[in-house]
């Protein structure tokens, strides 16, 4: 946070209005918290909710569909399908440390 101050001095001395884009509700596949929690990890097991979707009536061998018909302003689905066939809802568990998947 120190350096974060010194930035924002910096750029105020200078003129520089700083523009942030900090997106508090998405965690990358990768990240720690995300494996660990698929993985079923007891610590990190319920920073997201897993679902395993709904059949698809229309094709049983496919992947399953998502559980909600939720959909982000990207217009893409709130819900990542994963190779493994199990479906990670999105929604916010309420500490900071928790993480949303968002694809």
């Amino acid at each position: 946070m120190e350096q974060f101050d010194q930035l924002l001095k910096r750029a105020h001395e200078l003129g520089i209005k700083l523009l942030l884009d900090f997106v508090p509700n998405h965690a990358s596949n990768e990240s720690e918290y995300f494996i660990e929690s698929e993985a079923r990890n007891p610590i990190y097991e319920d920073f997201f909710i897993w679902d395993d979707g709904i059949p698809d009536p229309e094709n049983p061998n496919s992947r399953p569909l998502p559980p909600s018909n939720w959909v982000s302003v990207l217009e893409t689905s709130r819900i990542c399908s994963l190779s493994s066939h199990k479906i990670g809802l999105l929604v916010a568990r309420g500490l900071p440390t928790r993480f949303l998947y968002s694809s």
